[in-house]
């Protein structure tokens, strides 16, 4: 979590809403929905996701996390952990490409920019 800690720091602890995430999936290429973050006309928002878990062990690919369509690949097994930057109302998911379960629980941090 110190990347959201150090990221909130810089913007000087702006109106960050916070929304806490837990979940559970299981299977090959099955998504899960964590967050809308909701973008008006004009804006551009930060998002952050920070979780820790147990996902899957047995995948050839890793699992990712998709911000709106960018897709942001998962290279540690127990956390989570994602930034972008949207201009429209956008799905923060998580992917699983493994047929084991992966379990965690997080945040995902949004901020006007």
């Amino acid at each position: 979590m110190a990347i959201t800690s150090e990221l909130i720091g810089k913007l000087g602890g702006a109106d960050v809403e916070v929304t806490p995430v837990e979940g559970s999936i299981s299977g090959n290429n099955k998504s899960l929905l964590l967050h809308t973050v909701e973008v008006s006309a004009g804006e551009r928002v930060l998002v952050a996701i920070s979780c820790l878990g147990e996902l899957a062990d047995n995948w050839s690919t890793p699992p990712y996390v998709s911000v709106g369509a960018v897709q942001i690949n998962q290279g540690d097994l127990t956390r989570i952990q994602a930034v972008e930057v949207v201009d429209a109302t956008s799905d923060v998911r998580f992917h699983s490409v493994a047929k084991g379960t992966s379990s965690f629980t997080g945040h995902v941090y949004t901020v006007k920019m």
